[in-house]
């Protein structure tokens, strides 16, 4: 979980649009709560020490 992006942080004045992870091709499941940015786990991650989340903002 990523708490400083939460649905109403005053550190975020956009919303989510897009969650990916860098260097794989699968859909990421994520939902934005009052409480964080929750990404859902895949079973099979290209890199077993360190992933890459880029997350894109609406305009």
């Amino acid at each position: 979980m990523i708490v400083s992006l939460a649905k109403g942080s005053a550190n975020l004045d956009k919303k989510i649009k897009l969650v990916q992870i860098l260097g794989i091709n699968t859909k990421v499941k994520w939902k934005q709560t009052a409480e964080g940015l929750i990404i859902s786990k895949l079973a099979n991650l290209p890199l077993s020490h360190a992933t890459t989340i880029k997350v894109e903002f609406k305009k």
